[in-house]
């Protein structure tokens, strides 16, 4: 049942995870099963609590009745490690793109919420699944995209009487931005049944307004009626903040961060944004396949990471990455670049040595290049 999630669990800035049965093929929200043994929200004060919810039950894991022993085991305490170490991974990925550097713990958070897949009854968050199955896949490919546009993962300071806007023009598809900040501490209550007063100090709120005044509030939950499906309004409750349309055609929005009443902190509030949309001339992402071979040939690039040749090649508005599917594992890869090419960005993300040789051409990039291991030569014979 509802409200019976633990003290401990239930701090603003921490990620409460619930258990759900192993999603061996997510078609649709009814495709993540709550396991019977997790514990659901709200907080007294109404926030979403769980955060998210993650693969609990009949995992296979190590054993503490001897050494080099496993078992199969579930529980709250399964679906934790299971989500704190797919998002690790997602740290460290965001390290390899950002020459070492680590995300706040709100970025990480707005991230693995910005990019869970959809659980419950309805649509947004619930007090049973939170804000959704966490999905590391989705959070790596918002990094791997990000552009400065239509694909961002920032971190801002709000002053007090302080508002930041973006503008920004979508396609039809989905829009999506996620805000999310650690909060000062609240103060303590004293000790009383389900005490309503909220717990959040720094109220941040996020509006999106498109060309024709049409203004898109965050999800919000109803403490009150914990089963009732999450509306759109004024949340003030919570430290994360999400909103989520789908255009049905080209439009131009106004994002807006602003904040209630005065800030606490002489510093002001900082606070991550996540924001993703359909951009009108969107690049391509290309995987190269295959080890040894010439930039020019089809059959070395995908666009998926180990995936089959798309028979094309990218151009200069587009995404290349090399990965740890890209080279061969002897070291020997040699990529040879024999004509001027362009792309629009470059992510060398591979561990494994090899060689790009550009005898007759140069590689000429757009905007940024990005190399997380030293173990890639370039060659020019120019």
């Amino acid at each position: 049942g509802y409200d019976c999630i633990l003290p401990d669990a239930v701090a603003k800035n921490i990620f409460t995870i619930g258990a759900v049965n192993k999603v061996l093929n997510y078609v649709a929200p009814g495709s993540v099963v709550m396991g019977d043994y997790s514990s659901w929200g709200p907080t007294d004060d109404g926030r979403i609590k769980p955060d998210l919810v993650g693969a609990g039950t009949d995992l296979f894991s190590l054993s503490a009745s001897g050494e080099n022993t496993y078992t199969t085991l579930g529980g709250t305490s399964m679906a934790t490690p299971n989500v704190a170490g797919s998002l690790l991974l997602v740290q460290e990925l965001y390290g390899k793109l950002h020459g070492g550097g680590k995300m706040k713990s709100a970025t990480l958070k707005a991230l693995a919420i910005h990019t869970v897949k959809e659980a419950g009854p309805f649509p947004g968050p619930d007090y049973s699944f939170g804000w959704g199955l966490a999905d590391a896949a989705a959070a790596a490919s918002v990094l791997m995209k990000e552009n400065g546009t239509s694909h961002r993962v920032e971190e801002h300071t709000l002053q007090n009487g302080q508002s930041k806007e973006w503008l920004f023009t979508a396609g039809a598809g989905k829009v999506a931005v996620t805000i999310a900040w650690t909060d000062p501490p609240g103060v303590p209550l004293k000790p009383s049944l389900d005490p309503l007063t909220p717990m959040l100090v720094n109220d941040l709120d996020i509006r999106l307004i498109d060309a024709d005044g049409m203004e898109q509030k965050p999800w919000m939950l109803d403490p009150i009626n914990p089963s009732r499906q999450a509306t759109r309004g004024d949340n003030f409750r919570d430290n994360v903040e999400k909103i989520e349309i789908t255009a049905a055609n080209t439009k131009e929005y106004r994002l807006i961060v602003t904040h209630k009443g005065q800030l606490v902190g002489n510093d002001g509030q900082a606070f991550s944004l996540i924001l993703s949309y359909e951009a009108l001339d969107a690049p391509k992402d290309y995987y190269w396949v295959g080890g040894t071979g010439n930039w020019t040939d089809g059959n070395h690039w995908s666009l998926s990471t180990g995936g089959m040749p798309v028979e094309s090649v990218p151009g200069s508005n587009d995404r290349v990455i090399f990965d740890e599917n890209s080279v061969n594992s002897d070291g020997q890869s040699v990529i040879t670049v024999n004509n001027n090419v362009e792309v629009g960005s470059f992510r060398w993300i591979c561990t494994k040595p090899a060689v790009v040789e550009m005898p007759e051409g140069r590689l000429i990039v757009h905007n940024d290049w990005s190399f997380s291991s030293p173990h890639s030569i370039f060659q020019s014979y120019q």
